[in-house]
């Protein structure tokens, strides 16, 4: 371990790998910036944290866990974010009845998107739900079943099924003359718009 050189906090840093050059970057006030705002306001995410200083998911994540920066009279992690099985029961919800991209909903949840990918593939908090993957189909292939729902039994326009589906009227279109995701047990177009 290498003493980390500023105003003397007291920080221990292993300045080793990729991450040496982000030390550099870093004054001893923005260090102490980040392990407040880890500890103390929980409507920043990592994401905003390390676009905010422009420092890497390992970068932040090495301060959180004390590898960078210790200081012996914190408890690390600074932020802690374990989780009980019901503290699932949002993502699980999203997961299965919304057309968000596994990315929206981790930055959503304030989780990593890699911890939304596993848990939906049963790799990490098995037990959640009884089958895996959780989410099934792609968030585009959801959003696409939507559109086809939509346009079959609804009387919206191609813009109104757009906006609802937050896809682009030339998406709707394609979809309605069978030229994305053509399901071969439906008659196209499935409406005339």
């Amino acid at each position: 371990m290498q003493s980390y050189c500023g105003t003397g906090l007291g920080y221990n840093m292993d300045k080793g790998g990729s991450n040496k050059n982000h030390s550099k970057k870093l004054s001893d006030e923005q260090i102490l910036e980040i392990k407040n705002i880890l500890q103390n306001d929980l409507n920043q995410n990592f994401l905003d944290i390390e676009e905010k200083y422009q420092i890497s998911p390992p970068f932040l994540s090495a301060i959180n866990h004390g590898t960078y920066f210790y200081d012996d009279k914190v408890e690390y992690p600074l932020r802690k974010y374990y989780k009980t099985d019901k503290d699932y029961d949002e993502l699980i919800d999203l997961l299965l009845n919304s057309t968000l991209s596994l990315a929206e909903i981790a930055k959503q949840l304030n989780m990593g998107y890699s911890t939304v990918k596993k848990i939906n593939a049963g790799t990490l908090r098995k037990g959640l739900y009884p089958t895996y993957p959780i989410r099934k189909k792609s968030a585009n292939e959801q959003r696409a079943e939507k559109i086809k729902e939509l346009l079959l039994t609804s009387d919206y326009s191609k813009k109104e099924i757009a906006k609802i589906t937050k896809a682009s009227d030339e998406t709707v279109r394609r979809i309605n003359i069978g030229q994305v995701f053509k399901d071969n047990t439906l008659s196209y177009p499935l409406r005339n718009l």
